[in-house]
């Protein structure tokens, strides 16, 4: 599949990076593909056929309002994307609306990368990576992890 959604530009959304993010987090869900577009701060739904082939793109989410830095994502049990936001050091849901909450923000996290969904009842949690690229590019003391933290 190629669309302009899952393109990087490093320009969009005010950003001023310099290295070009496209098609990123990706999570398989019933006869879909959804697909975060790092650089445009987007999420898409991709359906795909019993032949397995890729339909059209469909209910982008996001566009700025996240800003452009979706990186990870992973699928709540109540359809709703939660997304690491590795520029900016945040992770929040994005609901069916494009709705979004802000679940968590800054220090632990140092660049999150990656989310998933580990564990089931009271022992369900939310792992992420944290891939510490701002603080070491910018000669800092990077803090590069694996944190994991209680879901409701």
């Amino acid at each position: 599949v190629q669309d302009p959604l899952l393109v990087g530009d490093p320009t969009n959304c005010g950003a001023m990076g310099t290295i070009s993010v496209g098609a990123n987090g990706l999570v398989w869900t019933d006869g879909a593909l959804i697909v975060s577009g790092n650089d445009m701060g987007v999420v898409l739904r991709i359906p795909i056929a019993e032949d397995g082939t890729a339909g059209t793109p469909e209910h982008p989410i996001g566009s700025c309002m996240v800003s452009s830095e979706i990186d990870g994502i992973a699928l709540d049990d109540d359809g709703s994307v939660v997304a690491a936001i590795n520029r900016s050091n945040r992770l929040v849901r994005i609901d069916d609306a494009g709705a979004i909450e802000v679940l968590a923000e800054g220090p632990p996290l140092d660049f999150p990368a990656t989310v998933a969904f580990a564990g089931e009842g009271e022992d369900r949690s939310l792992v992420v990576t944290n891939f510490a690229l701002a603080e070491f590019s910018a000669m800092g003391t990077p803090a590069p992890a694996l944190l994991k933290a209680t879901w409701p």
